[in-house]
């Protein structure tokens, strides 16, 4: 219903309540007349402005009719100028989302109008344009206006073209932005156009500049025309090309460069052909260097950017040799080197680290799991450890390792890593090498075995028992049972029996007394020693047993130990075969050549402790039948020297001097002189051997220690005298006193000032000397002597030993005895002495406390 029927019935209304009103207040009272009349007038007042608004609105309806009318007519030229416009019209929301296009945004979108709307226009915006379109259209809003910028836009289907956009803000009826109108065209064509234009403008008013430009670069430009002459040549080429322009300038390339243009023509001919920029690089014989190429194909010819690459070349080249030489170095050196990108878990391995590790030969990427799974059980909880500082901290680390190769074999491998750190600093990338260190780990173990075995049979000079250290040692490390043999007067005895399982060690030795290696058999230890050459069986096969076997039941014996790998090797010593030691495996990997040069070692130093063994037996039977003899000797001498001595003493004593001539007096001392020598000689003998026997019987007392070199310097007062010699005793003051046996001291003294005023020629000096040293006391005898040679210094002490065997003297015993009861007293003796600088021999006694 219109308003204007509305209000027009309304006033009816309002008319018929008035006239009713009207019949009702003539039966008012007379005095209320005049006020009904009034507001009646003012009712009718009313109803008349009422109608008068009703002919307002009337108008006013018809008025808006027409408006809506034209507003319509005006919405349908809109709508039919917005979409048959040529240029591309837009209505987005503020986020950019299209809500309407025209055809030509459709056109030049590349989408069918239907299916615009929704899109954001940001979808059809070039991909390096895109930041900077949302950042414009998130400040368009705030920023208020038309705003106007150029994009470059993606179509659908079509190449990208450049576009300008003008936006402007749809406001609501409240003022507030609602959306934004966009009108956009294709400016490809101006663009282009400006291009050219500025080009040509370049070209025309800019060629001095650009040829001034060209002039000035480093890089070597050319131009060639359509029949492929040079048209310019800028002065780095005339450099890079060795020739001057003029040289080149109408010259074609073949021309300029017979020998050079082969692939060059090619790729030139090849850009020109397909209209492409060519790029590569060429050596120039003729000009000794690399040249990098960049043609550019033009109307009428080509353009070419030269570049001198001969540095890069020859690096790229040093770096190619570097690596191979790296690769060589590394091959040669048994190394594999690796690459573990941690942010990823991809670990680059080369060929030759997937041999050491055991894994695929073709497999060049793997990961940290992979490799684990190839580190022996017990090994990768500590490789882990040692992994984690430089996985945290970036340190290099450095470790050795077992791996377990798929059929069983184990290497040690030795790993060296370096992390990287990455943009935050932390470790992102970690490289290193690998070695296969498995002959120097056997090699260390080989030496720690053969080193357990020297201190084996160094313990003790018994062979029998250490033989049998030797051969429980080797069972259970080399072998599974060890055999040693020895031949003893004739036969093939087996004083070393082990077996790794202490069960089977009785049951051995039980067979080895039950059925003894026969000496003339096909035994292999019998083969071995009557050969001398070691027997390596990799594998033991089933008639050895059966010929070796001397019954049926040592067969059976035989074939229970399950002997699959033995190793037989001769003990020889001096050129003599004493024994033969036999090493046997009853399962794993057979023997090989380097467990037989190990079995070898052992067998040579073996044999060498058999050897010194015996020789040292026959020494101390020797010595033995040597002191009897000397203790016998000494025995039957010494009662016919006392009795010549007697002798000699009664008659040059007792006998009237009358009755003797001078010569018979020279004779006599003669006769008592020899007898005090031999009676000194044997008294020397029997000291040494009870030296030998063990120290010598000491009667300890207190002694004073600056005493004893004023006893010993007045007992050779006389002698020395005697020689034209003079003896010094220095005593230095405050000696804490020893505790020695008095007349075992003077005896020493007595050996080495005898020995002193022996050597030391007429007009010379002997020093006896005491002095406090480091708790001890020092004695030393020395003398301006004709001194010792130095060869002859490190013999001083053995026992019968005598640099000068012409001069008459004694045994050679007196410094060995001398050194005997100093050693017996807890202290040492030494000699210093250099030819022509004299002699000093010193010995030590421990001090007491004052």
């Amino acid at each position: 219903m219109q308003s204007d029927d509305i209000v027009r019935r309304q006033i009816r209304s309002a008319q018929r309540r008035m006239e009713a009103l009207a019949r009702s207040t003539r039966e008012a009272p007379p005095e209320a007349h005049a006020f009904v009349d009034s507001a009646l007038h003012e009712l009718q007042t009313a109803m008349e402005e009422l109608r008068v608004t009703e002919e307002e609105l009337r108008q006013q309806n018809e008025a808006l009719a027409a408006s809506r009318e034209a507003l319509e007519t005006e919405r349908e030229r809109y709508r039919d100028l917005f979409h048959s416009a040529p240029d591309a019209y837009l209505v987005t929301d503020c986020a950019g989302v299209i809500r309407e296009a025209n055809r030509a945004a459709a056109a030049l979108l590349g989408v069918a109008e239907t299916r615009l709307a929704g899109k954001p226009l940001a979808l059809f915006v070039d991909a390096e344009h895109r930041r900077d379109f949302r950042a414009r259209l998130a400040q368009h809003p705030a920023g208020g206006g038309v705003q106007e910028w150029e994009f470059r836009i993606r179509s659908r289907g079509s190449e990208a073209v450049d576009a300008s956009c003008t936006v402007g803000l749809i406001r609501d009826r409240a003022g507030g932005v609602e959306g934004l109108r966009w009108l956009l065209r294709d400016v490809t064509e101006r663009r282009r156009l400006e291009t050219e234009r500025a080009a040509r403008a370049a070209a025309e008013t800019g060629r001095e500049r650009v040829e001034a430009i060209l002039e000035s670069i480093a890089d070597g430009f050319l131009a060639l025309d359509a029949d492929w002459r040079f048209a310019y040549v800028n002065r780095a080429a005339e450099f890079l090309l060795q020739r001057d322009r003029a040289e080149l300038l109408g010259k074609t390339f073949t021309e300029a460069f017979p020998d050079d243009v082969r692939r060059v023509g090619a790729e030139l001919e090849r850009a020109r052909r397909e209209h492409d920029v060519a790029e590569f690089e060429e050596f120039h014989p003729s000009l000794g260097s690399w040249l990098e190429y960049r043609a550019f194909p033009a109307d009428g010819g080509l353009t070419l950017y030269v570049r001198d690459v001969t540095d890069r070349r020859v690096a790229q080249e040093e770096l190619r040799t570097s690596e191979e030489r790296q690769r060589v170095a590394l091959r040669a050196a048994r190394m594999a080197h690796w690459d573990w990108d941690l942010r990823s878990g991809v670990v680059h391995w080369s060929p030759e680290h997937n041999r050491m590790m055991g894994l695929p030969a073709g497999q060049s990427r793997g990961s940290y799991e992979a490799f684990m799974e190839r580190v022996h059980p017990d090994d990768r909880e500590a490789l882990a450890e040692t992994l984690r500082p430089a996985l945290e901290a970036g340190e290099d680390f450095a470790t050795e390792f077992r791996v377990v190769h798929p059929d069983g074999r184990r290497r040690w491998i030795a790993g060296y890593g370096r992390p990287l750190p990455g943009e935050d600093g932390r470790p992102a990338r970690m490289v290193g090498v690998v070695r296969d260190v498995t002959e120097r780990k056997e090699a260390e173990e080989r030496d720690r075995f053969l080193g357990r075995v020297s201190d084996v049979l160094a313990s003790s000079l018994d062979y029998r028992s250490t033989l049998q250290t030797l051969a429980t040692l080797c069972a259970g490390s080399l072998a599974d049972y060890c055999l040693v043999q020895v031949e003893e007067k004739g036969e093939l005895r087996a004083p070393g029996v082990a077996h790794a399982d202490p069960a089977r060690a009785e049951i051995l030795r039980g067979m080895m007394r039950r059925f003894p290696v026969d000496p003339a058999g096909p035994h292999p230890a019998v083969r071995a020693i009557r050969t001398g050459e070691p027997q390596l069986l990799a594998e033991v096969p089933p008639s050895l047993l059966a010929e070796v076997a001397g019954s049926p039941e040592h067969l059976e014996m035989l074939q229970d130990l399950g002997l699959t790998s033995a190793i037989v090797v001769p003990l020889q010593a001096r050129g003599r075969t004493l024994g033969a030691i036999s090493l046997a495996r009853t399962g794993g990997a057979p023997y090989g050549a380097g467990e037989l040069a190990v079995a070898e070692e052992v067998a040579r130093r073996a044999a060498l402790a058999v050897d010194n063994a015996r020789l040292y037996e026959e020494a101390r039977q020797a010595a033995r039948a040597r002191d009897e003899v000397l203790a016998v000797v000494s025995h039957d001498l010494r009662n016919p020297l006392h009795a010549v001595l007697l002798a000699a003493t009664i008659l040059e004593d007792l006998t009237q001097p009358g009755q003797w001539t001078e010569r018979d007096l020279k004779q006599l001392h003669v006769i008592r002189r020899s007898a005090e020598q031999m009676t000194g000689l044997i008294q020397d003998l029997v000291e040494v051997i009870a030296l030998e026997q063990g120290a010598p019987a000491l009667h300890l007392a207190r002694l004073d220690a600056a005493a004893l070199p004023a006893s010993v310097g007045e007992l050779f007062h006389a002698q020395a005298e005697e020689r034209g010699i003079h003896l010094v005793v220095e005593t230095a003051p405050g000696l804490p006193p020893v505790e020695a046996d008095r007349g075992r001291v003077l005896q020493v003294f007595s050996n080495l000032v005898g020995n002193a005023l022996k050597f030391t020629p007429s007009g010379g000096t002997v020093t006896v000397r005491a002095e406090a040293a480091e708790g001890r006391v020092r004695f030393s005898v020395s003398d301006t002597g004709p001194g010792i040679p130095p060869e002859h210094l490190p013999r001083l002490f053995d026992r019968f030993w005598q640099a000068d065997r012409s001069r008459a003297g004694g045994l050679g015993l007196g410094l060995a005895i001398a050194r005997g009861i100093v050693e017996a007293h807890g202290g040492k003796i030494e000699v210093e002495s250099a030819p022509g600088e004299g002699t000093t021999f010193s010995f030590t006694l421990p001090a007491l406390p004052f």
